[in-house]
């Protein structure tokens, strides 16, 4: 009698023990993770803000787009298929177009590529003004900035008979006289001296033209007003307004003078 109680004793600790095991095992089985079936592509912007999107387009042609983060300039791609990508940035005015990056995406992992983006060099924004009450606008400029110069030109489009016009003004290193030397945001007088000075010209496509300028007035005749000079962010705001004198002509109908109100420009360099 006592035989068969620890018979069914010990019969039924190996069931509990059973239970227990696989129940166990059953628990380890629902946890395990399913391998990866996709990666990653991730990398970074610079000079922040250089670039207003990133593209990664599968070998398929699929294409998915970022916006490249405004304070760091990362950029992610997550849950791509395996595979070959090409990345490109997309770059805001005044930017080179980058190479495009071929990179390969592996299931698991995440696959780095980094934009370095260069300025194009050119100047480019708005630059407005009110000439004898006329108002005219920039297509294209000209110039020279650096820390301890400032020079810009706006020329307006080719009318339908040839006639363009400009404005134009130059703020100098430190010369010699009474010059006020370019330092940055501030006002800068023309007139009062050979430099800084400012001018304006009319002109035909292959043809005659006149100039003005403040330089020989022998006094003030107007400003330019540099509001803003960011040389990192390389930005440059400000305003003018000058009377100008007749410098040289060939059209062979000048006029005395000029006069330049109302006078913006915001650009980047």
């Amino acid at each position: 009698m006592r035989h068969r109680s620890f018979l069914h004793l010990a019969t039924a600790l190996l069931g509990i023990v059973f239970v227990l095991f696989s129940s166990a095992c059953a628990k380890k089985d629902d946890v395990a993770p399913a391998p990866a079936t996709t990666g990653q592509l991730a990398g970074t912007l610079s000079p922040v803000g250089s670039a207003s999107a990133v593209t990664a387009t599968a070998a398929d042609g699929r294409t998915q787009s970022a916006v490249p983060d405004a304070i760091t300039g990362a950029f992610a791609f997550t849950a791509l298929a395996p595979g070959a990508y090409q990345l490109r940035a997309t770059p805001v005015v005044g930017f080179n177009q980058p190479d495009a990056l071929l990179l390969t995406v592996t299931a698991g992992t995440t696959t780095t590529g980094n934009f370095r983006l260069v300025r194009d060099g050119r100047i480019h924004g708005t630059m407005t003004w009110e000439q004898n009450g006329t108002t005219y606008s920039a297509a294209t400029f000209y110039g020279d900035i650096t820390q301890s110069f400032f020079s810009l030109e706006g020329n307006t489009p080719f009318d339908q008979a040839g006639r363009s016009q400009n404005v134009n003004f130059v703020l100098p290193f430190a010369v010699r006289g009474n010059a006020t030397p370019f330092t940055g945001a501030g006002t800068y007088p023309v007139g009062t001296a050979e430099y800084p000075w400012a001018g304006c010209q009319f002109y035909t496509r292959n043809g005659p033209f006149d100039q003005y300028t403040t330089a020989y007035a022998g006094r003030q005749v107007g400003q330019v007003v540099v509001t803003r000079y960011d040389l990192v962010a390389r930005v440059a705001t400000g305003t003018f307004s000058y009377v100008t004198f007749l410098n040289l002509s060939n059209s062979g109908t000048p006029t005395p003078d000029q006069t330049i109100t109302n006078g913006r420009f915001d650009i980047t360099f």
